[in-house]
């Protein structure tokens, strides 16, 4: 359920997405790039960022599980973890309807998932679920930072 849920998230339903605006009519003409930023920053920031945070908020136990965490001490800092991916997830779901708040949202996603990803990679032992966000996490993090770029060269 977590791999599916975060494959989900971070590359399905932001490919789904994009390719559907892509061929639906509209008001103005959308640049690939700019139009794939706008849904991976939604669900890969947005979404995902607000469903992890809620759940580290509220059920500590599993993030601490995930991560292989038996102490009780754990679950403090872990929903303080939550907060921020609250407060990202918030930044990158408000910015498919404010262009202004994209590109942050995407530098926000870069840093944060590219150095999650690095972290996960420093632990030694990983069990199957961190292995997942791993790979997950840095591989969001090169599509991100790519379509950035892209972005950014676009219209500086």
């Amino acid at each position: 359920m977590y791999r599916t849920t975060v494959m989900s998230l971070l590359f399905l339903l932001p490919i789904l997405s994009t390719v559907i605006q892509w061929f639906m009519p509209g008001p103005e003409p959308y640049a690939l790039p700019a139009l794939a930023l706008k849904w991976f920053v939604f669900w890969g920031v947005g979404v995902r960022l607000l469903l992890a945070g809620f759940s580290q908020w509220l059920r500590p136990q599993n993030t601490a599980q995930l991560l292989g965490l038996q102490h009780e001490d754990a679950l403090f800092p872990i929903r303080e973890l939550g907060f921020a991916n609250i407060a990202l997830g918030v930044l990158g779901t408000v910015s498919v309807m404010v262009w202004s708040w994209r590109f942050p949202a995407a530098v926000a996603g870069v840093v944060f998932y590219g150095l999650v990803g690095i972290n996960h990679v420093s632990a030694g032992k990983r069990g199957a679920g961190e292995k997942t966000a791993m790979w997950t996490d840095m591989v969001f993090a090169l599509v991100l930072f790519v379509l950035a770029v892209m972005v950014w060269r676009t219209h500086k």
